[in-house]
């Protein structure tokens, strides 16, 4: 890649080369899954990697987004960008945008609007939360090159967006997979004559974790990675780039510092529609990724299994079968605005079934490859989001050509 000259781009107003579509709320009738109306979308709690996530329904439609649209939030936080899947009914958090053709590449909008991210922030205001309207959005000044360099620009970085998103949908047959395995062994005739014990008996130990400091002193001086339960969405993944790091008392580390078979789990946080009790698997190919000693953060906990007991990666699928059928969810405690989990009640209460010594080792052998390439394939797409990211400003401003 080359100097771009720039002879060729020109400054234009958002609003004469894009159609923009604020969205408005309907006042009720919401559903869980899928019913009459459409999909609805308030805000960017619903963006997933490359589509937003379907959670509710609504009946009483008020503004569309078409397919292809870009869906833009205009309240905190403002300029998160996505693409609209299907036809879909968008709330007050959203905007859908779509270009004009004979101007603007639809592909190249996506990623002008994704590179001008910072600068719509600092355009928002509000006295409750910041936000942007429709006026500011349409004399929000853009440079342009021709729509053939457009095209050229966007199908670079969709290039990048498309291995990404491949990346992701293997991922997630990989995870599909090995539910289907777990599910094959362990609910079978066979497993009906095996032992049960409760939670608590093949757990070796289990101890919460910490948070440290941002800089170090003489107090905190050892660093860490931080796994929070924000952070494990991505993190089950391979995606550990949410991970802060931090800096930890030596007993802390002495005690907390996650090991491969360990898990994490989230005893505290949760929000609406997102309960308590996320987990996630740690294995050799997760903490070689990060390279440096990793911890779970105060709202989660560390559990270590009995591994002469129960393997790892039966226990992982088990606790995940039950935070997907709503077993976890009944020991939440709701206090001052905060979820909390009955972690005690949950390890007495909760059985799991003990297979035979052999049996634990021949899944593991059959399972353990998913996830060392779930793993890997993450850590694949945290280095291409990298390079497309270093990118992006490159080649939305000009300063190299394609």
């Amino acid at each position: 890649m080359t100097t771009q000259t720039k002879t060729n781009w020109h400054k234009i107003k958002l609003g004469e080369v894009t159609d923009i579509n604020m969205g408005q709320s309907p006042q009720s009738q919401f559903y869980n899954s899928d019913g009459d109306g459409l999909p609805f979308f308030q805000g960017v709690t619903e963006f997933g990697e490359m589509f937003p996530k379907i959670k509710q329904w609504t009946s009483k439609v008020t503004k569309v987004a078409e397919p292809g649209d870009i869906l833009f939030s205009v309240r905190a936080p403002v300029g998160r960008i996505n693409y609209s899947k299907e036809k879909i009914c968008i709330g007050r958090g959203l905007a859908s945008m779509r270009s004009k053709e004979k101007l603007l590449n639809q592909n190249y909008l996506f990623y002008l609007l994704k590179n001008e991210e910072n600068n719509f922030i600092l355009q928002s205001g509000g006295s409750i939360y910041d936000s942007i309207n429709k006026d500011k959005l349409n004399d929000f000044d853009v440079s342009i090159p021709t729509v053939d360099t457009q095209k050229q620009i966007a199908d670079v970085l969709s290039g990048y967006d498309n291995l990404i998103e491949n990346n992701a949908r293997r991922i997630q047959i990989l995870e599909q997979t090995a539910q289907a395995v777990y599910k094959e062994w362990f609910t079978s005739l066979a497993s009906k004559k095996w032992n049960v014990s409760t939670l608590r008996d093949v757990i070796d130990s289990y101890i919460g974790g910490g948070w440290g400091k941002e800089e170090p002193d003489k107090k905190y001086s050892g660093h860490a990675y931080v796994i929070r339960g924000t952070d494990i969405p991505n993190a089950s993944t391979g995606n550990i780039s949410t991970c802060p790091l931090r800096y930890h008392t030596p007993s802390n580390l002495r005690t907390r510092v996650l090991q491969a078979g360990d898990l994490v789990f989230e005893v505290s946080g949760g929000s609406k529609g997102q309960p308590v009790g996320r987990s996630l698997l740690i294995t050799n190919n997760l903490l070689d990724q990060f390279k440096q000693n990793v911890i779970c953060a105060s709202f989660c906990k560390l559990i270590r299994p009995d591994q002469n007991k129960i393997s790892s990666f039966q226990l992982y699928e088990q606790i995940l079968g039950w935070y997907k059928n709503g077993v976890i969810e009944k020991y939440q405690v709701q206090s001052t605005g905060i979820s909390n989990f009955r972690f005690e009640s949950f390890i007495d209460e909760e059985k799991v079934i003990l297979p035979p010594e052999e049996i634990r080792e021949k899944f593991d052998h059959l399972v353990s490859p998913l996830f060392d390439e779930i793993y890997s394939l993450g850590k694949q797409n945290q280095n291409l989001r990298q390079t497309r990211n270093l990118l992006l400003p490159k080649l939305i401003t000009g300063e190299i050509k394609v």
